[in-house]
């Protein structure tokens, strides 16, 4: 008897937070930043509800640029030490509190400065996801391949894809160069995502699933939606020491 009020507590939990998911889980569908206000790493994380960062060693740091940037007055600079034995580097930030939902097609762009001719094999630089307590959250991100060109990866059951090796666009050091992803939202095979390098369309997948599917919110999964965009260092398994430059993000529904 006991198990059967448990299971129907349960089920009753569940569909009361499906219906009621648009307003539990609300938040921004529009972010800009263009770092201009900024005079320190803890003006940018001044709102906790909103900014998160990963710095994942003391060397770390993410502090505003005068010298290097791409328009205004500054951008912000991520610096992140090399790690060996394929440990993760992060030196990155993210926005928490945004809601773009299935239907919708999303465009996450920023502008980069890499200050590095070294090869940088799966540096990760922009990650749209779903926000977990425990552990990391189901998304979209682009990944520098080996062959310094862009790839996706899911952080979920689907296959990574890369450039073409017969018409591969190489991604720009020590100059800016601007990385828009735009992505129609759908937890069906008719999802679809064009990634552009400087409004140049370098992927296009088609007939993606580029959701993951529900599963209990408390636990790894989505709502049908996402709710963080993640930018700097967001993961560099290399051993290079890695200074990166981000500037003008924008964040969007098209």
């Amino acid at each position: 008897m006991k198990k059967q009020i448990t299971y129907l507590g349960l089920i009753m939990f569940v569909l009361f937070v499906s219906c009621n998911k648009y307003e539990i889980f609300d938040g921004d569908n529009f972010y800009y930043e263009g770092f201009e206000t900024y005079t320190s790493y803890d003006d940018l994380m001044s709102d906790e509800r909103k900014f998160f960062s990963q710095i994942t060693y003391p060397e770390n740091y993410i502090t505003p640029d005068t010298i290097i940037k791409r328009s205004g007055n500054k951008s912000m600079k991520f610096y992140g030490v090399g790690t060996q034995n394929n440990h993760l580097s992060k030196c990155s930030y993210s926005h928490r509190y945004l809601a773009f939902w299935e239907g919708e097609t999303i465009v996450v762009s920023a502008w980069y400065y890499i200050d590095s001719d070294e090869d940088l094999p799966w540096l990760f630089i922009m990650d749209l996801e779903e926000r977990t307590n425990i552990g990391a959250g189901p998304g979209i991100r682009p990944y520098i391949s080996k062959n310094n060109s862009f790839g996706i990866n899911f952080k979920y059951n689907e296959p990574n894809v890369e450039q073409d090796v017969d018409n591969q666009v190489t991604i720009p050091r020590k100059q800016w160069f601007k990385l828009s992803m735009e992505v129609y939202l759908s937890q069906k095979k008719n999802g679809w995502i064009n990634l552009y390098q400087n409004d140049t369309l370098v992927l296009n997948l088609v007939d993606v699933q580029t959701l993951p599917t529900d599963i209990l919110y408390f636990q790894q999964g989505t709502k049908g939606m996402y709710n963080s965009v993640e930018f700097g260092i967001t993961a560099n398994p290399t051993e290079v020491d890695l200074t990166l430059y981000v500037d003008d993000i924008e964040v969007y529904v098209k």
